[in-house]
């Protein structure tokens, strides 16, 4: 089991959006054996822009600490924040919109779980693959696009084979002289 969740920061109008986003996490976690832990609840008073939730972020979470925030919005103001969490806070983040949780099913917790689970680098599933227990899974794709091909590897890089690198390399072809 991972520790998915720590900080939630919400407007003080959206409060109750902020408890029906955590039941609905604690209901969807068993699914995943995933351990949801009480937050901590950072209310920004009256939050009318970007700038009023990177205060609140400021003032009230220690990135070093920090595992996640999970910041629930009204209005679309997400690329401020997540620029400031990305470039000064070094969080990872889950944006949630309000509009989403008022009639969010199960399948729509079980995404976000998902997502919150896969931004932490923490597996889903595990296979048990005895025989391949000491293996490195490495695969390839070329794809022409014009007059470059794009050249796609990836490989495993976990006991588990579970987690993955990725680098796509872009080669021009050489023009054929007439």
């Amino acid at each position: 089991a991972s520790d998915v969740y720590k900080r939630q920061v919400y407007n003080s109008k959206d409060y109750d959006s902020a408890n029906n986003f955590y039941d609905g996490l604690t209901r969807v976690n068993q699914q995943f054996k995933i351990r949801v832990e009480d937050p901590q609840w950072v209310e920004i008073p009256n939050a009318k822009n970007a700038k009023d939730y990177i205060d609140g972020i400021k003032s009230d979470i220690n990135p070093a600490v920090c595992k996640m925030i999970v910041v629930i919005l009204f209005m679309e103001i997400k690329p401020q924040i997540k620029n400031f969490l990305d470039t000064q806070g070094g969080i990872p983040s889950q944006f949630v919109r309000t509009s989403k949780l008022r009639n969010a099913n199960p399948s729509v917790m079980a995404n976000i779980i998902k997502q919150m689970n896969a931004k932490l680098k923490c597996d889903l599933y595990r296979l048990n693959l005895p025989s391949f227990k000491h293996t490195m899974i490495v695969g390839f794709d070329v794809v022409s696009n014009g007059r470059e091909k794009l050249i796609g590897c990836s490989a495993t890089y976990t006991p588990d084979l579970t987690q993955c690198a990725s680098k796509i390399y872009r080669q021009k072809v050489p023009s054929v002289p007439e």
